[in-house]
């Protein structure tokens, strides 16, 4: 299926397991250039490593979410990496938050929202 991504570049948080490493597969498979964030480096590396062999660019690092700062430099150096600036084409956020209390947001105190809100739909 042709979707139209040759060449263009996403950012996948949360890439090295489940949905998000699917994500980055599939828009990689696609010919989209990607850049992957994840807390696992292993995993995140063997993602990586399955997407250069698909021939697209691609840039990893480990990258807590939740870390302001540290996203801004993921960022950063996502942009510089697939020469794509001021953002990408795609973003795509996969990467939830800590469950302070248990799964499910209805556990979670009022406290929490803003975090959640902040990782799973800001960036």
């Amino acid at each position: 299926m042709d979707l139209g991504l040759a060449g263009k570049a996403a950012i996948i948080t949360g890439a090295s397991k489940g949905i998000g490493r699917s994500i980055a597969l599939g828009l990689a498979r696609e010919g989209a250039h990607v850049a992957l964030c994840a807390r696992g480096e292993e995993s995140l590396s063997q993602t990586a490593d399955e997407i250069a062999a698909l021939g697209v660019q691609v840039h990893a690092e480990t990258c807590d979410v939740s870390d302001e700062k540290a996203l801004d430099a993921f960022l950063e150096a996502s942009h510089a990496a697939l020469g794509r600036k001021p953002r990408p084409n795609r973003t795509r956020p996969d990467s939830g938050a800590p469950a302070p209390l248990g799964p499910g947001i209805r556990c979670r105190p009022p406290s929490a929202h803003p975090v959640l809100v902040k990782v799973n739909l800001i960036y």
